[in-house]
């Protein structure tokens, strides 16, 4: 016979694979036009490409899942939720230096000053993304369904191996 715990561990398990599905689809409903489709030169592919779901955790404190997402293929996904630059949320607001990387001068033409621009840095800095949440409104938006299916699978594992109520006697 199976133990109240081991139920409770294994539908909580079940639940949580659930939630995780359900944030998930709703990320990936957020992710459309007005975020980065990525750069192929850099190797960065669009977010919603780079989101998974780890494996369930469970220790002394409790159980947990990981939704992962963003990383080296995706190295703006926190910049989109957040933002960056002078629209930091989570950071002191500053401009990024924009300065040559693969060459001794950046060399373009400016076309707001009607000149040639050639140097290893330009007079001003980038002001970085304004936030466009994509995370913390899909778990906002899917609260009441995460109670609900974790209180239906924690319902499942206490009940499993009862008897139905009609089978308790009641001595009066």
């Amino acid at each position: 016979m199976t133990s109240i715990n081991s139920n409770v561990n294994q539908h909580m398990h079940i639940g949580l694979v659930r939630i995780a599905n359900l944030i998930v689809s709703a990320m990936k409903g957020k992710l459309g036009s007005g975020y980065p489709s990525g750069n192929p030169v850099y190797g960065w592919i669009p977010i919603q490409d780079t989101i998974f779901i780890g494996d369930v955790k469970q220790d002394n404190i409790g159980t947990s899942i990981t939704i992962e997402l963003g990383g080296e293929k995706a190295p703006y996904a926190a910049a989109y939720e957040w933002g960056s630059g002078l629209h930091a949320t989570k950071s002191a607001p500053r401009l990024y230096p924009i300065v040559a990387k693969n060459a001794p001068n950046l060399v373009f033409f400016w076309q707001e000053r009607g000149k040639w621009f050639v140097g290893p840095r330009l007079p001003i800095g980038h002001p970085g993304v304004a936030p466009k949440p994509y995370i913390k409104p899909s778990i906002d938006e899917n609260k009441v369904e995460m109670k609900k299916i974790l209180a239906r699978e924690f319902k499942i594992a206490v009940l499993a191996g009862t008897k139905p109520l009609e089978e308790y006697t009641v001595s009066v």
